[in-house]
């Protein structure tokens, strides 16, 4: 089975605890399992094969995990797990390092030596559980000498800024899209997953050049697309300022998006016209004139948006919202904002202090402009 969700709701709650024990270690690495909370635990978990590695999804009460030289000697699949802290910060500690995880970090540890995991105890009601994703990864399977990779054991990498938030994305993408997935388009996604562990790993020991070609350049347009999703806002996002950015040619920077279905350009436009159209059609934002929600995502010439939403979607924006006003086809979730969006974005753009440059011939919203961004890697 490729995807699967298991938790203990419909278990007594005295058995719920001695159930996640049983199902923790046939998840992640064995390991001795103990908790202040035995007689009032809470879990789940969702896991995802992914050819030969397998991430995880799991929600906890608090706990504690050793795994033991015996525990070892019994059973090593000689695997290493990145751990993910996504909900509170985990304490781990392995080969005489001792770390505290926080949220939005990475940390790897491996299945070959002792180690001693720790979710600390905030008590009281209404106690939050703990979320962690493990990536699982056989040590044959990395591009990288493991005695290279093993100095990385135990240390905070970052999952909000570079490669590790790409990666980090990603493997929360993956894990959305998991019920859906066949075995096939599972395996391809886990060597992308192996891919891209190996790029963070890399990048933190100053070992890139070790990568193979096609693994650096998936790295680094995974790094564009990231960048492209995040500065979609900016009228000055083009397929010229990106290149700059990232220290790379015009020429390069379009021969990475060659075997993509949109060149760069489009990539730009498809992304702006998405985050206009769902804003179109979100009931709350019904008032705010249709202008105001193109400039938010980039767009600082009214006609050029126009005839660029008809072209895509073949009617214009003010029809669209017509439309979605008469069928009832409003989205429930909130609006589409961008990084570090808010609802007073829409307010400035109502204002009429929208920056207006000059309009390229690139299929992007602005012109060439300042190459400073304020976010990417």
């Amino acid at each position: 089975m490729t995807y699967s969700f298991q938790h203990g709701d419909d278990l007594p709650r005295e058995e719920r605890f001695d159930w996640w024990c049983e199902v923790s270690n046939r998840t992640v690495s064995p390991a001795r399992v103990s908790s202040e909370h035995v007689n009032d635990f809470s879990a789940h978990l969702e896991t995802l094969a992914l050819g030969g590695a397998r991430l995880t999804s799991l929600v906890f009460s608090p706990v504690r995990a050793q795994r033991t030289a015996a525990l070892i000697n019994s059973s090593d699949p000689e695997e290493y797990e990145l751990v993910l802290a996504v909900q509170h910060e985990q304490r781990i500690a392995q080969e005489r390092r001792d770390i505290l995880l926080a949220a939005g970090e990475f940390a790897l540890r491996s299945t070959s030596h002792p180690y001693d995991c720790r979710t600390p105890d905030r008590g009281g009601p209404g106690r939050e559980d703990s979320r962690v994703l493990t990536l699982r990864l056989p040590r044959g399977v990395l591009p990288l000498a493991s005695d290279r990779v093993d100095r990385l054991l135990v240390r905070n990498m970052s999952a909000t800024h570079g490669t590790g938030a790409v990666l980090a994305d990603f493997l929360r993408s993956v894990l959305r899209q998991g019920p859906a997935l066949t075995p096939v388009a599972a395996q391809r996604i886990g060597a992308t997953a192996v891919e891209l562990a190996a790029s963070v790993f890399a990048h933190h020991l100053d070992a890139d050049a070790q990568l193979p070609p096609e693994a650096r350049h998936r790295m680094l347009l995974a790094r564009i697309e990231r960048f492209i999703e995040e500065n979609l806002p900016h009228p000055h996002l083009t397929p010229a300022a990106i290149a700059a950015h990232h220290h790379i040619s015009l020429r390069f920077l379009h021969a990475l998006f060659r075997a993509q279905q949109r060149t760069v350009a489009a990539t730009i436009r498809h992304r702006r016209l998405e985050r206009c159209r769902a804003d179109l059609a979100d009931a709350r934002w019904r008032a705010v004139p249709i202008q105001a929600i193109a400039a938010r995502w980039g767009y600082t010439d009214a006609a050029g948006f126009s005839r660029a939403f008809r072209a895509a979607y073949g009617m214009a924006p003010s029809d669209f919202r017509h439309r979605a006003d008469r069928d009832g086809q409003r989205l429930s979730r909130g609006p589409s904002w961008g990084p570090g969006g808010s609802g007073a974005a829409y307010r400035r753009h109502e204002s009429g202090r929208a920056p207006r440059p000059r309009r390229a011939d690139d299929g992007s919203a602005g012109g060439t402009g300042p190459r400073r961004f304020p976010r990417g890697s």
